[in-house]
């Protein structure tokens, strides 16, 4: 929803230096979220799938027997969010298991950890598998019927 409303802001005075065009396009496009009615539904969409995650973390966590408490599993999902800042491979592999093991060492053992680990990342990222190779076949059907047709 963000995305759609800051996509329609205003772009910046054509004659201004770069630092000041960059803080402008800034400024604009936070514009929107000012607006209460903005704010609320975006902050409702941040607290509905940060409880998803929680739901989904604590559902992983029962699966495989292991006993984590609440303050464990928003910790993961924490060091989770602060490892997407990180460059890493596509899908944040590798720094997503290494938050999660840094979140549960003292709590869970290495084993059980990079299960927890592995198991919570397969069910975030396998059912977007399916979705974008459903977008990128019906991109590519598009290409080529569009080929096919100029040709």
């Amino acid at each position: 929803m963000l995305i759609v409303r800051v996509a329609r802001t205003p772009s910046g005075p054509a004659r201004e230096g770069r630092l000041r065009r960059i803080v402008f396009d800034a400024r604009t496009s936070l514009g929107p979220v000012r607006h209460p009615r903005v704010f609320s539904e975006v902050g409702a969409a941040g607290v509905a799938t940060r409880g998803l995650d929680l739901v989904a973390a604590t559902a992983v966590a029962k699966a495989l027997d292991l006993e984590l408490s609440a303050a464990v599993l928003v910790l993961v999902l924490l060091s989770i969010e602060v490892s997407n800042i990180l460059p890493t491979l596509p899908g944040q592999l590798g720094t997503f298991e290494a938050a999660v093991l840094g979140a549960t060492a003292g709590v869970l053992g290495q084993a059980e950890g990079l299960a927890f680990a592995l198991v919570f990342h397969a069910q975030q990222v396998l059912p977007q598998i399916p979705l974008g190779m459903m977008t990128t076949a019906g991109s590519s059907l598009l290409r080529d019927r569009s080929e096919r047709d100029s040709g």
